[in-house]
């Protein structure tokens, strides 16, 4: 009925002492750490993080090539105008310029622009047909009221 324990066999009991307990628990989180795929990399500052990142995804990158490069052209076909966005962000970099912009608020920025450009080509048309459709005479109207 009783289990029969082996007498030369004898079982460690890792929370009898506080250092025991505390080195056991240690072993045994790195361990589980291990298994379930976290590793020691979490306890690693953000810098070295993102170095590492950068290190696994250059590997990746170089590992295959082909099917990266392929990914890339997609990507840049159906996105040019976030490809647009990135070319301008990486000049304005090299420049040292001032100031940066998210894609949105780019987005937002660029529609402002061609409202402006568009409302001032139609100021300018309307103020040069005016000029035209103007009669050249001896009436105060003229253009070179002058002469």
């Amino acid at each position: 009925m009783f289990p029969i324990l082996d007498p030369q066999r004898e079982i460690k009991m890792p929370y009898k002492n506080k250092e025991d307990r505390r080195r056991y628990a240690r072993e045994y989180a790195r361990k589980l750490r291990r298994k379930i795929g976290i590793k020691e990399r979490t306890l690693m500052p953000l810098k070295q993080k993102i170095e590492h990142q950068r290190k696994a995804s250059r590997k990746y990158y170089h590992s295959h090539l082909i099917q990266e490069r392929e990914r890339c052209k997609k990507w840049r076909r159906e996105n040019p105008e976030k490809q647009r966005f990135i070319e301008k962000r990486r000049r304005a970099r090299k420049k040292n310029a001032m100031g940066s912009h998210t894609f949105v608020e780019w987005e937002q920025l660029t529609k402002r622009i061609i409202k402006i450009k568009q409302l001032n080509y139609k100021n300018n048309k309307q103020t040069k047909s005016k000029i035209s459709t103007k009669k050249l005479g001896d009436s105060k109207d003229t253009l070179f009221s002058c002469c």
